[in-house]
């Protein structure tokens, strides 16, 4: 792909995906040893009693975690634990080298000023914390995720601290080439933010999805909790302060002060003082899936 566009700088676009940092947790050197576990802190393992904690540790899981790992998270060392999060750190740094490498050959190939990048992640990763490895879960690590924009021609070093979606960036891409997003595609474009402006009425929250079924064979969730394929999912809601995760199948919703609990540990859902935050939430949730179903066959006339 290098070599075809050094032959013709036309217009091009390209969609680089690595898959490290990845299960099983193994770098090359230089990687494997550039981050001291002993200088890491443990994650934080507090966890709600909560069906889909219970149901999380129902039986062994993320046995591709590393080579020999038996699933047992639970029964993981303290070592152990600062082993693997060096290890991902360090694929972590090996992806950032390899980017640099990217970046440097649009600058010298001319194409720096002019050429839109974007870099982000499709999920985040536990860590350890409540015990948990990998994005199978409803926690905001699972759901935090970079978002880094280079667009020329603006002002670098900007931080935002607005709230943005990965629905965002397909948005984005078509604002910079001059195209509208269609009125199916959620999110919107945060090429304002870069020449800093906030867009009126921009979202207070976001909004994701998880489904813990299997199409062709149970989980650990549907076995565990007694739910079918459909009912094992979860909405999740997320405004600065509070964060309210809605389970399908009957189960209780969780409902986090990341104020006070910025780990999540205590679950305020059952909480009378809180019955107000979660009334408010879950209504704030129907309207937001209400207002992104699906357009492809709405808003149109003769």
């Amino acid at each position: 792909v290098a070599m075809d566009l050094r032959r013709d700088f036309g217009p091009w676009f390209a969609h680089l995906a690595y898959i490290r940092p990845h299960p099983p947790l193994v770098a090359p050197a230089p990687w494997n040893r550039l981050i001291d576990p002993a200088a890491l802190p443990l994650p934080d393992r507090g966890a709600p009693d909560h069906p889909f904690v219970a149901a999380w540790h129902s039986r062994p899981s993320n046995g591709s975690l590393y080579h020999g790992h038996d699933g047992d998270n639970r029964g993981m060392s303290d070592a152990l634990t600062r082993d693997l999060t060096a290890v991902y750190l360090g694929l972590a740094a090996e992806v950032d080298h390899h980017l640099g490498r990217i970046l440097d050959w649009l600058d010298r190939t001319g194409q720096a000023g002019h050429t839109l990048v974007v870099l982000t992640a499709d999920h985040g990763e536990m860590l350890g914390a409540k015990y948990m490895w990998g994005k199978e879960t409803v926690f905001d690590p699972a759901f935090h995720v970079p978002l880094v924009l280079r667009v020329p021609g603006t002002a670098g070093g900007t931080r935002v601290t607005e709230i943005t979606e990965s629905t965002d960036v397909a948005p984005t891409i078509l604002d910079w080439i001059g195209r509208k997003a269609p009125p199916a595609m959620d999110g919107a474009s945060l090429l304002p933010f870069t020449s800093g402006e906030t867009p009126p009425g921009w979202r207070d929250a976001a909004f994701a999805e998880a489904d813990f079924g299997h199409p062709r064979k149970p989980t650990r969730f549907t076995e565990h909790l007694g739910l079918t394929e459909h009912q094992a999912t979860a909405a999740i809601l997320r405004e600065r302060r509070w964060r309210y995760v809605h389970f399908g199948g009957g189960l209780p919703p969780l409902l986090f002060d990341l104020e006070a609990d910025p780990h999540e540990t205590t679950d305020l859902a059952q909480d009378p003082a809180c019955a107000a935050e979660v009334s408010r939430l879950r209504a704030k949730l129907i309207d937001r899936m209400t207002e992104r179903r699906d357009r492809r066959l709405t808003g149109l006339a003769q």
